[in-house]
């Protein structure tokens, strides 16, 4: 049985907007392989997609194929509805630009009229009214961008080209959804940080040297061509690869069969290099962080170097980024210059199964952290003007140090100590012009508007009204100005970065444009104060002083919340046992010989002081449990007691085990596990 006009615009709506294209751009990349697809589960195909657009929906009764279009685009958000009815139209414009055959290039109306069965002598030109197509296109951006707030993807209505009224479904032809996601590949076989991506023409450049597998013909013909159209398509392309390439989490697909992919259970991040530059004492300090689009692990992780038995601790710092790599057992940063720079480093953490790369380079560039909230320098991938950088290479010192001589401002190479082995330092303003061959020199001709920071209530567009986003430009030129909605909003003094005004309108769409270029920038958000239910009655969860649950108790505690009778006073909680953070839990006490492994061995009769809560298969985290005495007291070496293998265990679990274990975080705390691992080391 064939579909209606309407069942085919919703299969093909529900295809390409969804909860998992929240926030991302979306393509209409239609295709006949698409069609086959789609229609397939009801029996019907090309044939019977074309007959259902030239059929169109009930209240659509003109003749031609725009008219219809545009009757179905009148008054359509008053039907009940949940998609725009004419995206199948669109479908349809987009499919005709990639049909095959003996065509010209450019050659559109043609492949549509033929595509219509349309091809006689009166319709090889433009349909009648196709220039009011746009409407639609403009309608859907609306529609995505404001009505769903992005949440099921965003459309941008971009003409592309010299010829606008083709150049529409033309760009919806960039890029396939099957190219999209084998786009991470990318950046997973060359090592590439989501966060931190190079140039769009070095990206485009990688793309096409990895083409064979992971683009198709169409796309490498935009790659490879040289014409004006081409240019502005790359561009294009570009914007969409690096939107892709960003919104990566680090997660590596494989295939358990041909053609099928399952998530793994790894997770790839880069390690950021920071450095620290004391021209005083001419001396280079340089330590170590990852960035990650993923959740890191609320314990952390604990990364080992291959190579060494050493372990690496960080923890989530804000923004994805981490703490800096430390040494659990004593606190101690690791030294980012005793990495091999040259060549690479690459970190395993086992347990959570997260894997650290280190890019091989032989030239890096530092740019100030401050746009990110850290201090230092942090390593970048390119190069942007109006900012000072550091740049460290082991083998381009004279072709830098000419470079920049002529297109930096107040270049100098620096006598440094604390670099690795070989390298030497530079440092510079205001970049003009790329450095041939450099691929982390290369300034690139593209200005991108970048909301960042903020708090989103939703997966789309819309942040809390109370931690707005801020507005950068990336590459600016430094003579931009930036708008929300009508009002000018000022830059800060030290970055390309401009503030959302506290007193911003909320519940409606918020314009803002960046201008001072051919064309403006342009993202739309929203704000939203949070709407929370109060409740009155918390009497659901609700816990007696002994911990279990109960609502008949005369004293008890629901969340925040304290019930008692007036004249008693606030009850009095028992302290337990941290039982409740691991299955498996080693619990240690004062004296030498005192231990227990819970569940495997009963509660003991002697007071904990450490409970050993186990967060890997080979890694604890070091509780305290004890008294406030034992926390503000200096511990002091007590002899052993009790059986010898009792003994053994204490010292295994507090001096042997100390590289597995990360400390506590209260200062005075970690002080007294510190004690705790000074005597147990002496202890025989």
């Amino acid at each position: 049985m064939p579909l209606s006009y309407l069942k085919w615009n919703d299969i093909i709506a529900s295809h390409f907007f969804s909860e998992e294209k929240a926030g991302k751009e979306v393509l209409l990349y239609v295709n006949e392989s698409l069609i086959k697809e789609l229609g397939g589960p009801h029996g019907v195909g090309l044939d019977g997609f074309v007959a259902a657009v030239k059929t169109g929906p009930p209240w659509a009764t003109k003749s031609g194929i725009c008219q219809k279009a545009l009757q179905t685009l009148e008054a359509w958000r008053e039907k009940d509805l949940n998609y725009p009815p004419y995206i199948v139209y669109l479908a349809l414009y987009v499919l005709a630009a990639g049909l095959e055959g003996n065509y010209a290039p450019h050659a559109y109306y043609p492949r549509l009229n033929d595509l219509l069965g349309e091809g006689g002598v009166t319709q090889k030109g433009r349909p009648p009214s196709f220039e009011q197509m746009i409407d639609l296109w403009d309608d859907l951006e609306k529609w995505s961008r404001e009505d769903k707030n992005e949440n099921l993807g965003r459309f941008v209505a971009r003409i592309r080209g010299q010829w606008w009224m083709v150049g529409l479904p033309l760009s919806q032809t960039l890029i396939s959804e099957d190219e999209r996601r084998r786009l991470p590949l990318l950046l997973s076989e060359r090592a590439l940080d989501p966060s931190d991506l190079p140039s769009p023409e070095v990206i485009l450049r990688l793309l096409r040297q990895a083409a064979g597998s992971l683009l198709q013909r169409r796309t490498l013909r935009v790659l490879d061509s040289h014409d004006s159209d081409a240019m502005v398509l790359r561009a294009a392309l570009a914007d969409v690869v690096i939107e892709e390439l960003e919104a990566w989490d680090g997660s590596v697909f494989e295939e358990d069969h041909p053609g099928r992919r399952v998530e793994a259970k790894r997770t790839q991040t880069a390690l950021r290099l920071c450095l620290k530059y004391d021209a005083l004492a001419q001396l280079v300090t340089c330590r170590v962080r990852i960035k990650t689009a993923s959740t890191i692990p609320d314990d952390g992780c604990t990364f080992v170097r291959e190579g060494s038995d050493c372990n690496w601790m960080c923890k989530d710092l804000f923004g994805g980024w981490s703490s800096t790599l430390y040494d659990p057992a004593d606190s101690r940063d690791l030294d980012g210059t005793a990495l091999d720079w040259n060549h690479g480093e690459r970190f395993l953490d086992v347990d959570n199964q997260w894997t650290a790369t280190l890019r091989p380079a032989t030239t890096r560039v530092f740019t100030p952290g401050y746009p990110e909230g850290l201090p230092d320098y942090i390593e970048r991938q390119r190069l942007e003007r109006n900012t000072s950088f550091l740049i460290a290479t082991s083998n381009n010192v004279e072709m830098i140090k000419r470079w920049g001589d002529q297109h930096c401002s107040n270049f100098k190479q620096h006598s440094a100590d604390g670099l690795p082995p070989g390298w030497i330092l530079f440092s510079g303003e205001n970049a003009r012009h790329s450095c041939p061959g450099v691929d982390v020199l290369t300034i690139s001709s593209t200005i991108r508007l970048l909301v960042r920071g903020g708090v989103k209530t939703e997966r789309g567009n819309v942040y809390l009204k109370g931690a707005p986003p801020y507005i950068m430009l990336e590459n600016a030129l430094g003579t931009e100005s930036v708008t929300l909605d009508t009002q000018i909003l000022e830059r800060d003094a030290h970055s390309n970065i401009w503030m959302i005004p506290d007193d911003a309108p909320e519940g409606r769409a918020l314009r803002i444009e960046a201008h001072g270029h051919e064309q403006p920038l342009r993202k739309i958000i929203r704000l939203e104060s949070p709407h929370l239910p109060l409740r009155e009655d918390y009497t659901s969860f609700c816990r007696n002083p002994a911990g279990m649950p109960s609502q008949d108790s005369p004293q008890y505690a629901c969340g925040a919340v304290v019930h008692y009778k007036p004249g008693d006073g606030p009850p009095t909680y028992s302290k337990d046992l941290p039982l409740h953070l691991s299955t498996h839990v080693t619990l240690v006490g004062a004296t030498p010989g005192q231990i227990a492994v819970w569940p495997e061995e009963d509660l003991p009769d002697w007071l904990p002081v450490w409970a050993i809560v186990k967060t890997g298969r080979k890694q604890g985290k070091a509780v305290f449990c004890g008294t406030e005495e034992q926390a503000g007291r200096p511990y002091t070496k007590r002899r052993p007691q009790g059986e010898r293998a009792l003994v053994k265990r204490w010292k295994d679990v507090v001096w042997h085990n100390r590289k597995r274990i990360v400390p506590p975080e209260l200062i005075i705390l970690r002080k007294r596990w510190h004690e705790y691992m000074e005597a147990a080391k002496d202890v025989e």
